[in-house]
């Protein structure tokens, strides 16, 4: 068994072809190289659709449509309108709609959404981090930008260990997958779809479970999907020795012993050395003590 988890913007190409068949819509003028993504992407998933496969849009609906947190009004519409989307599509696959119902009859339950307890805290620190990070920082501010990173971290009641936190140390140092995770921008930062994105490895595997032989995820943002296989890895591996996943806003041992070293690939022995353990004692690196 294999379930796909499904981004957003893949959820929205099924929704533009679920009731017809007809791919014209998916035809980007003066844009081949999107419209051959979305055709093959389409065209993929037709591949996948099997009585072995699951295909969820639990990630979607997460996330929700409108670019910010949603009550329990929106996530009833969004999951509404995506199950049964998937449903049209898919004619072998397994698919949410057994959980529609009970959605359908509990949305109350959820008046925030589905977004993490840490959501607001963290979308004021990427807030903080896009304006630091949208143009390199000179190598003679580096150290200095470091803490007031985890400075900030630290006044906003987020976790020093919390993935947001990593990615954004990441992207300072010159990792470019993690600042394309991010996206900084100077004037039109999307706080929520980075939070939505940087979560979601840690969706995904508190979504899995031992009963699933295999899980793929599927974006057309080809440096998320880079991001998620590495962290979800590292997740699972982390699991596997008995330290517990990401749950509410909490990220413990599972994130920091898994670290991807490779996002400091362009720092030298002894500044990578530094800079993983300020990464695995950060409290101690600025002579304060966690919050409970």
């Amino acid at each position: 068994m294999t379930v796909y988890f499904l981004d957003r913007n893949v959820v929205n190409l099924v929704k533009t072809v679920a009731t017809s068949s007809d791919y014209s819509q998916l035809i980007k003028k003066g844009d081949k190289k999107t419209t051959q993504r979305n055709l093959e992407m389409i065209r993929n998933l037709k591949r996948q659709d099997k009585m072995k496969n699951i295909h969820t849009c639990v990630l979607s609906i997460i996330e929700g449509e409108t670019g910010k947190p949603q009550n329990d009004v929106d996530l009833k519409k969004v999951a509404e309108k995506e199950i049964q989307s998937l449903s049209s599509f898919f004619k072998k696959s397994k698919t949410d709609i057994g959980v529609l119902p009970f959605i359908q009859r509990n949305s109350g339950l959820f008046p925030n959404g589905l977004w993490e307890e840490s959501a607001d805290s963290v979308c004021s620190f990427l807030e903080f981090i896009s304006s630091q990070i949208f143009q390199p920082v000179s190598s003679k501010k580096l150290s200095s930008v470091r803490d007031d990173i985890l400075e900030k971290a630290f006044c906003l009641n987020v976790d020093l260990k919390h993935p947001s936190v990593i990615l954004s140390l990441a992207a300072l140092y010159g990792c470019e997958y993690a600042w394309r995770v991010i996206k900084p921008s100077k004037k039109k930062f999307n706080k929520y779809n980075a939070y939505n994105d940087i979560m979601t490895p840690f969706r995904i595997s508190e979504l899995t479970s031992k009963e699933v032989d295999d899980w793929c995820f599927l974006t057309l943002d080809v440096d998320l999907s880079y991001y998620v296989k590495k962290n979800v890895f590292f997740l699972s591996s982390a699991r596997e020795v008995s330290f517990s996943p990401y749950l509410n806003n909490r990220v413990n041992k599972s994130f920091s012993y898994g670290v991807d070293i490779q996002m400091f690939e362009k720092l030298d022995d002894n500044e990578r050395s530094e800079l993983l353990q300020i990464i695995e004692s950060p409290y101690k690196h600025l002579g304060l003590k966690k919050r409970l």
